[in-house]
């Protein structure tokens, strides 16, 4: 028999308002990293 596969969550036998947990808190940071970015690259061009 093959394995069960977990599309879409990180570890294996997580319920799914943990791993959309999960999802929402990687997607948070992802964001407040590339404007932290942005604007670090604003301010070394001189515009922010």
């Amino acid at each position: 028999m093959l394995a069960e596969r977990n599309y879409g969550t990180s570890a294996g036998g997580k319920r799914p308002a943990a791993a959309f947990r999960e999802s929402l808190m990687n997607s948070i940071i992802y964001l407040v990293g590339l404007i932290v970015i942005v604007m670090a690259i604003l301010s070394f061009v001189g515009l922010g």
